[in-house]
């Protein structure tokens, strides 16, 4: 989808809504990355598990 920030074949894939609020798309998951120190962009499945899974909510 436009507007997800998805740059190359296969982000969409990869930056699939994970998180308690299923945090979607690169952009969303780069700005979650400097919002928390997180590096969800390069180990986008962190958000799969705990703590990580809750990080999208404060975001």
């Amino acid at each position: 989808k436009k507007g997800l920030g998805n740059l190359y074949d296969g982000d969409g894939a990869r930056y699939i809504g994970r998180g308690a609020i299923q945090l979607t798309g690169r952009s969303n998951y780069t700005q979650l990355a400097q919002a928390t120190g997180i590096d969800v962009v390069i180990q986008p499945e962190l958000l799969e598990h705990l703590p990580y899974k809750f990080s999208s909510d404060l975001y």
